[in-house]
């Protein structure tokens, strides 16, 4: 019979390697998000919780020890840029998406008489 210390060379052989893999894919993620956002300065973390729990005999002793592990990661959210927009009586929220700073901007074809040059062009 072979007995294993749990230690943390040994925990790649927790659950049949379901740790380590379970590391490693929360590890891909954050390497990803770093990559994606490399603007984004906050840490990403990842970090293995073991719980403990004592399994008690009938007599109270403690002969052995549940152990669950717990593949925990953090990454920073995702947040836009402030969007203005307008409140309408009707409840709706309107944005100007060619004009993000202006919702009041408009365009060409929208000003009135923009275009009657092109009228006179028409007509000659």
């Amino acid at each position: 019979m072979i007995h294993n210390v749990v230690d943390i060379e040994s925990l790649s052989h927790i659950a049949e390697g379901q740790l380590a893999a379970c590391y490693r894919k929360a590890m891909d993620r954050a390497r990803a998000d770093c990559l994606d956002r490399i603007g984004e300065k906050k840490p990403r973390t990842v970090s293995v919780v073991a719980k403990l729990v004592p399994i008690l005999e009938q007599d109270g002793a403690v002969v052995d020890v549940g152990v669950d592990y717990e593949v925990v990661s953090a990454i920073p959210k995702h947040v836009t840029k402030t969007e203005i927009c307008r409140a309408t009586k009707e409840g709706q929220l309107l944005f100007n998406d060619l004009s993000r700073g202006n919702l009041d901007q408009r365009t060409l074809d929208e000003m009135p008489g923009a275009f009657d040059h092109e009228l006179d062009v028409v007509r000659d």
